[in-house]
């Protein structure tokens, strides 16, 4: 959902693309009355934007906070093997407040020698937790999806047992339709970013 655009314009400049998550999602919520593996919708939405690499970690779901001395050895063990030039992440926020997006972030942030990029929004559109949106970072670039959201809808509406959008007043594929863009914060060492772990319901 927040880089979708991004791989997309990435891959049409040539560029490698891989994708690295630190769990399964299982901890999750499963909106379908089948059972969905989360890890499958994973690899389908990743064959819909034309990801070269998906390395899928098997890390606590919602526990990255408490078990960071175990899967940041992991990721730097793929660091080490790819060599990422350029790195998107979420910001500060967590975009959601997710512990997990706030604790990778964190990371990434003490621990950096790639480029790095927050997944970020303006804040008039982060309307719907109030909570996080004091740490959500200004936008330093604006990508303009053009007719990819419609190739980003299909991948998002792979991810079925989440029911992305849930929340949103209108439905998803007419939201990216309207919208069509995505936003980043170029991360900037000078800046002191700041975080809050708040109650989040995975």
């Amino acid at each position: 959902m927040a880089t979708g655009g991004l791989l997309l314009a990435a891959k049409r400049l040539g560029w490698k693309t891989i994708v690295v998550t630190l769990t399964k999602g299982e901890a999750g919520q499963n909106y379908l009355n089948k059972k969905l593996n989360r890890f499958e919708e994973l690899k389908n939405a990743a064959k819909v934007l034309k990801v070269d690499k998906l390395i899928i970690g098997d890390f606590p779901d919602g526990k990255l906070r408490q078990t960071e001395a175990s899967w940041s050895k992991w990721l730097n063990v793929q660091m080490s093997k790819y060599n990422p030039g350029w790195i998107a992440t979420y910001d500060p926020s967590g975009l959601t407040g997710h512990p997990d997006h706030i604790s990778l972030s964190n990371y990434l942030i003490k621990d950096n020698k790639s480029k790095l990029w927050f997944t970020t929004m303006p804040k008039y559109l982060k309307y719907y937790n109030l909570k996080i949106v004091e740490f959500l970072t200004e936008p330093t670039h604006k990508l303009d999806l053009g007719f990819d959201w419609i190739t980003k809808s299909l991948a998002a509406y792979a991810h079925a047992s989440q029911k992305l959008g849930k929340d949103l007043p209108v439905p998803l594929w007419l939201a990216l339709a309207y919208v069509h863009s995505e936003w980043y914060h170029e991360y900037n060492p000078k800046v002191k970013y700041k975080h809050k772990f708040i109650e989040f319901k995975i």
